[in-house]
Order: C-alpha cells, then structure tokens, then sequence
C-alpha cells in the first residue's frame, strides 16, 4: 500500500539498532489480550477463574493502572544485565501481584517476553497496600506532617517494583514542592518496602539497608518469641534400661 514506509531492520545503521526498545503500547495490547487467553484449561477460561488485569497504583487519591516501564535487570539471562519492558498484574478484583511480565529489548532477546508468576496461594502485596503500609507507618507519616506544614507539599512519586533475588522491592520518590508561585519539585527521601516493613531514608543504598536491617530484626523478634520447642521423649516404664551395645574399637586397630 505504502511503497518503501517499512524497511527491513538490516538496513538500520547499527548505532541506531543498539538503542531500539520493544515499543510500550504493543506490549500493552499484547497483555491485554493475555490476561485473559493465558487460562488455556477449558474449564478454568470458561468460568474466568484466573483472569488477570494490570496492576493499580494511587495517584492523587484516585486509582490509575501501571504502565509498562522500562529497568536494565538480569531477568532473562542469569548474571546478565538486559535492558527490558516490565509490566505488573494483578488477579483480577484483587490488589496482590499474580505475575510480572517482562519483554526484552536487547539483541537477540528482543521482542521474548517471560512471565514471573506468583502461586496463587502465596500473597504478594501490590502497589495500593504498600501504599497502606507506608501511610500506616508513624516515621513516615510524621516527617510528611511537619513538611505539609511548613510552607511546602509532599508530593510522591510514580512507584516502582523491582524485583531482586527472592523477593519483590517497592520504591518509591518523595518530592517536596513549595505551595508558593513557584513550584519546582525536589527530591528529598526515597521510600523502599518489601512487604513486611516501610522504610524512608535520603538514598536508596541507605534506604536497602536500612531494609535490610529492619527485616533482619522482625525475623529475629519472632525466633525469640516463638522458639522452636525441643520434642519431647516419652519416657519408658521400663525399669531396666536396654543393654547398650558392645564399644566398638578405635585406633589404628579399628583400622585394620
């Protein structure tokens, strides 16, 4: 129809083809059409029981999708860094993580696209009740009180996951904008939580260890008070114990 609009990829200058991203609104199409035909038992399809839907986040008080962005991880190739297209979902009527969908932009990964997905009896907290975790937090919501208070506005930023080794990290940018005139948003702490706890700290190496640390001592708190019970031997109504067996030779002429 259109002589000469497409070109076939081996005529892209090679600076140019190093830099191409597998496009946002095909993967979205591409994922909507899958949350719904990935249930490829008859039964499961027909009665919808595992449809999915893209993750939800708050923005400004309302609820809005995620969109796919883009991270440079080591999900497609193990110890390999890849620059890929990620995307959340969530089951639908639910507000845990069911799967993250990923699409590769780089090479030869360009264009496949791999499903972490998450057993549907493990509960993996999505964005909204990180965001709950978060607002819960008392740290946190008091900095965000003396700030509103003085002169300026909190204003968070787009949430992101990232998954890193077993588990699933939530970051998010807090920006500080005066209520004056002039407003130009600036970056003053980065929240992260895992799931379990909500930390804000002024960068994110400060703020993973903080995690780090804080995880460390939850699970430290619940072995001491919930330690492990030794079994208990029933004693024997036997008033003559067992012969214990003959002591067998050590040295070297056990050796022999």
């Amino acid at each position: 129809m259109y002589p000469g609009l497409l070109k076939d990829k081996s005529s892209m200058p090679e600076d140019i083809r190093r830099h191409v991203r597998y496009p946002k609104d095909l993967f979205e199409i591409q994922m909507a059409m899958y949350a719904k035909y990935h249930q490829t038992d008859p039964q499961v399809f027909y009665q919808q029981e595992d449809l999915w839907t893209f993750a939800e986040t708050l923005d400004a008080e309302s609820t809005v999708p995620l969109k796919p962005y883009y991270l440079t991880l080591d999900l497609i190739t193990p110890d390999t860094l890849d620059f890929l297209l990620l995307l959340p979902m969530f089951p639908k009527g639910r507000d845990n993580l069911r799967s993250l969908a990923i699409a590769g932009c780089d090479g030869d990964n360009y264009g496949k696209m791999i499903l972490y997905n998450f057993p549907k009896g493990e509960l993996v907290y999505g964005p909204a009740q990180i965001d709950a975790l978060i607002n819960q937090d008392p740290t946190i919501a008091q900095q965000f009180t003396l700030w509103d208070q003085a002169g300026s506005s909190v204003v968070r930023g787009k949430m992101i996951i990232l998954p890193i080794g077993n588990s699933v990290i939530f970051i998010q940018p807090v920006y500080l904008k005066s209520t004056s005139r002039v407003k130009i948003p600036e970056l003053q702490r980065i929240i992260m939580s895992e799931g379990q706890v909500a930390v804000m700290e002024t960068s994110l190496e400060k703020a993973y260890g903080l995690l780090q640390q804080r995880v460390a001592e939850g699970s430290s708190g619940v072995a001491q008070r919930f330690p492990r019970v030794a079994p208990i031997v029933p004693e024997s109504n036997d008033t003559n114990p067992p012969a214990q067996p003959p002591a067998q030779p050590t040295g070297p002429a056990a050796e022999k």
